[in-house]
């Protein structure tokens, strides 16, 4: 089994349960609840064996981009739907169902939706970031590849790429993008039909930090996508890629769309920019073959 509370207390996630004040008994539950979904993500999932490569990839961008549309599809490929354990914050978190429940309960007390999410979020989010790091180094230690969705300006990021450097995978970055209002438009489509909530308030916080990220990522990746959402009805195609510090555009419309998106305050991360620093990867030939 993947927890126990012995295994919680010493594992890498364990450090994000310290910003949590939690009982004894609802640490047992968290490690409960971990153990759980790790069986929930591996059933059906065949670890690597040896030789065949690992792989690292993770689909970021900001809320309403049309990440889990793409990761639907992603899951059709034989690799990740064989041997690829998927760790996706907003599934987790619907997994664990501690966050859902504490808004609820907190609406049910008569606060609105915003101060009950950030009641929520102050009560849980320790937990859920703990499980969500303890079940990518569970996926690493235990050879499985790795599906990985999320805004990468998050605070678990660097962790997941350190892991994936020291132990051998090879990372895929695909940015998932779209115009603030449809992403906006898909979020609002998204919560009436049931669906998780994101903070809209600070969506153009989110673009900005997301934009601040690019640098390191394209530095950390062995290879780039791009993926262009034009609108809420369409799903996101892609319009570049990157390999080797070499760019391949595959619709130019698209890919000026998205770069025109960065704006005055970042335009100095243009792709030619980013393409070098890409490239600078790969300088020691040593990489060329992973990382």
């Amino acid at each position: 089994m993947l927890t126990n509370r012995d295994i919680i207390d010493s594992s890498i996630g364990h450090r994000y349960l310290s910003y949590g004040a939690y009982s004894d008994q609802t640490l047992d539950l968290i490690a409960e609840t971990q153990d759980r979904i790790w069986q929930e993500l591996t059933s059906g999932k065949t670890p690597l064996s040896p030789g065949q490569p690992r792989k690292l990839e993770q689909i970021v961008g900001i809320p309403g981009t049309g990440k889990s549309y793409y990761l639907n599809d992603l899951l059709l490929d034989p690799y990740h739907a064989a041997h690829s354990v998927v760790i996706d914050p907003d599934d987790i978190r619907k997994r664990t169902g501690f966050f859902d429940a504490a808004v609820k309960s907190e609406m049910e007390k008569g606060a609105n939706f915003d101060e009950a999410d950030r009641t929520a979020l102050l009560e849980w989010q320790p937990a859920n970031l703990s499980i969500l790091v303890n079940l990518l180094n569970a996926a690493s230690n235990c050879n499985f590849g790795i599906l990985r969705t999320g805004n990468p300006a998050g605070p678990i990021t660097n962790a997941i790429l350190e892991n994936a450097e020291s132990t051998g995978f090879r990372v895929k970055t695909t940015l998932v993008h779209a115009p603030l209002d449809v992403c906006k438009e898909a979020v609002r489509l998204r919560v009436e039909q049931g669906g998780h909530p994101s903070n809209m308030i600070n969506q153009d916080q989110s673009h900005d930090r997301l934009l601040d990220k690019l640098p390191d990522l394209f530095r950390r990746s062995h290879e780039i996508s791009l993926r262009w959402r034009t609108a809420v009805s369409a799903p996101s195609v892609p319009v570049a890629k990157v390999a080797e510090g070499s760019l391949v555009t595959l619709d130019p419309k698209g890919l000026k769309s998205l770069m025109a998106t960065f704006g005055k305050a970042h335009a100095g991360r243009n792709l030619d920019y980013l393409c070098r620093l890409h490239a600078a990867r790969f300088e020691d030939m040593s990489l060329r073959n992973g990382c």
